[in-house]
């Protein structure tokens, strides 16, 4: 597998596809989910708004974009409460991601370090992902 650390802005990015964050209780998109969501109209929001992505722990799932964000899927990932999040937890949910990514059989994805989290530096979550 090619690892590729690229800089650049997620919502720009063709990939096959995007994973974006989301935690658990969170009302509304953050950080580059929001602006994500907004260049493709809501549908991030949509997907709350309904219950069928909550940001549990692990939980994925697929938006696929018809306009807005040149990448052809988001793939959301939770990452359960904010405050419990460590890099253990991060390490886990990294690679729900990736195997969604790979049931998907899609051979790129990108995603974002954009995460609020003072207890878990660049290299923390830089190592997680890997």
């Amino acid at each position: 597998m090619k690892i590729r650390i690229k800089k650049g802005r997620l919502e720009n990015l063709s990939n096959e596809a995007i994973v974006v964050y989301h935690y658990e209780n969170d009302k509304k998109p953050a950080g580059k989910a929001a602006v994500i969501d907004a260049k493709c109209d809501g549908q991030i929001k949509a997907l709350l708004r309904t219950g069928d992505f909550e940001g549990k722990l692990n939980q994925t799932a697929v938006v696929y974009t018809s306009k807005g964000v040149p990448a052809k899927r988001i793939i959301m990932l939770g990452l359960g409460k904010k405050k419990e999040l460590n890099a253990e937890k991060l390490r886990g949910a990294f690679a729900k991601a990736a195997q969604q990514v790979r049931n998907l059989k899609l051979k790129e994805f990108a995603v974002s370090f954009d995460l609020d989290v003072k207890s878990l530096p660049l290299d923390v979550l830089s190592e997680a992902a890997v």
